[in-house]
């Protein structure tokens, strides 16, 4: 980014060289005292209202904002290089009212156009009879960047079932509510499945058996449906999926998704064993509930505790279509 040249740039020249010549040997004694040879960003500018005129800086300095020295020297600090912001107000305050402050918050302007995120720490001093303020930056951008990464993963592992992959329950409602949110209720719709005979299962056989399992039914389950869908394991012996994107009409698609979903749950070998968990499904259509995705969540489960008091090995309630085997 090019730096803004305020309005009368001889008249901010004039007034950058008075001030350094005036001030040069103090301004010697700061550059060595506050400077040398430090790896940290460092200016010195003056002091104004709404702005200030960049004094002196060091080279790495130059590096933090992409921007040689006489580019720098004489310039408009605000716009240019700080953004004029209640954060910037809050720093000019501290300034004022304390005379210091350290590692502040702040985004300042590279000359790629990039932000960067620093801390600042800032000194106002008198010198020679002009207010000047010091100021000492430390790039933090990486880790900020590697903060939210850091996030980004813790968030993404609480929306997910350690055991399948898929996402949980908080997953699959915050995803069902984005979509809501976004698209309105229409155009999909929502089923809660529970699998049939599994705690007896996992009981008797342990976890590895019982996680194996999971596995394998979570597997089938994310073959191609009907439309685009997303699946989650809401509970333990239970699975929900989001179907959207149908074309067919909803007796249609009621009658294949109970097609998949005898052959989702069709027997299964762990090892040597076989074994055959039946389910019971329930489906609610987007356009069935007016008020809320939660609503259409608990109508899908209120047909599938429907479904699966019928008794039958797998078993689907819907709208428009129940069927058992």
């Amino acid at each position: 980014m090019n730096l803004r040249p305020v309005t009368q740039v001889t008249a901010v020249l004039d007034c950058a060289e008075a001030l350094t010549s005036a001030c040069a040997d103090a301004l010697e004694g700061l550059t060595r005292d506050q400077f040398g040879l430090s790896p940290a960003p460092h200016a010195i500018s003056t002091v104004a209202e709404r702005s200030a005129l960049l004094l002196r800086v060091n080279s790495a300095y130059q590096d933090l904002v992409g921007q040689p020295m006489d580019r720098l020297l004489g310039s408009e600090l605000v716009g240019s290089i700080a953004i004029d912001d209640g954060a910037r107000e809050w720093r000019m305050h501290r300034l004022e009212t304390e005379g210091s402050y350290v590692s502040e918050p702040a985004i300042i302007h590279h000359a790629s156009g990039r932000p960067v995120e620093v801390l600042i720490s800032a000194r106002r001093m008198r010198v020679n009879g002009e207010v000047m303020d010091i100021e000492s930056f430390t790039d933090v951008t990486s880790l900020v960047a590697q903060h939210r990464r850091q996030m980004d993963a813790v968030e993404a592992h609480a929306y997910r079932d350690p055991v399948t992959g898929l996402l949980n329950r908080a997953g699959f409602e915050a995803q069902l509510s984005q979509h809501v949110a976004a698209n309105g209720l229409f155009g999909f719709a929502v089923a809660v499945i529970e699998m049939k005979g599994f705690n007896h299962t996992a009981d008797t056989y342990g976890r590895v058996v019982s996680e194996a399992l999971l596995r394998e039914y979570a597997a089938r389950l994310q073959r191609p449906i009907v439309g685009k869908s997303f699946i989650a394991r809401i509970g333990e012996d239970e699975f929900a999926m989001m179907i959207r994107g149908c074309n067919l009409p909803v007796a249609a698609m009621e009658q294949q998704l109970f097609s998949i979903l005898c052959e989702a749950f069709a027997p299964v070998n762990v090892g040597r064993m076989e074994f055959a968990i039946g389910a019971a499904l329930g489906i609610a259509h987007a356009d069935e509930a007016f008020a809320s995705a939660k609503l259409l969540l608990s109508l899908a489960d209120d047909r599938m505790s429907a479904a699966k008091s019928t008794g039958q090995h797998v078993v689907m309630v819907g709208r428009t279509f129940a069927m058992g085997v």
